[in-house]
């Protein structure tokens, strides 16, 4: 990475050799440590994986770019936007059992089909399966 080229977690695994795992981990500590950054979005690409006798499987995958930090908070390279773990903004999802549990605590009185919470809480994004 000392080149300034952004590069993903699968391109690090295969300069350095080590696994895929191994690689994530320590992309991800050292953003967290401020030694890199991300990209600030993530990318996708279509991914085809050979199985051998199974035949081949297709996917998208989902990766962000990683750049050396050099000390600073954000930085631009071949006009992507790259951030620091610390300034990351924070997406905050609401936690649907706590919604489904509050529902329930507050209707306690009631009896409700999983259909009638579902569509009560649609809102809030709970599904069939979250109830």
């Amino acid at each position: 990475m000392s080149d300034g080229k952004p590069r993903s977690t699968r391109e690090v695994t295969e300069q350095i050799g080590v696994t895929a795992r191994a690689a994530e981990s320590a992309c991800r500590r050292y953003w967290k440590a401020g030694l890199l950054l991300r990209s600030e979005k993530p990318f996708h690409a279509a991914n085809r994986v050979f199985a051998g006798r199974a035949g081949t499987s297709y996917n998208t995958r989902s990766f962000y770019l990683f750049v050396l930090g050099n000390g600073g908070e954000e930085a631009v390279a071949e006009e992507i936007r790259f951030l620091s773990h610390s300034n990351t903004p924070r997406t905050l999802k609401p936690n649907k059992a706590q919604l489904v549990l509050d529902f329930l605590r507050e209707n306690g009185d009631k009896a409700f089909y999983t259909t009638e919470i579902a569509a009560r809480l649609k809102e809030s994004g709970v599904t069939i399966r979250d109830v």
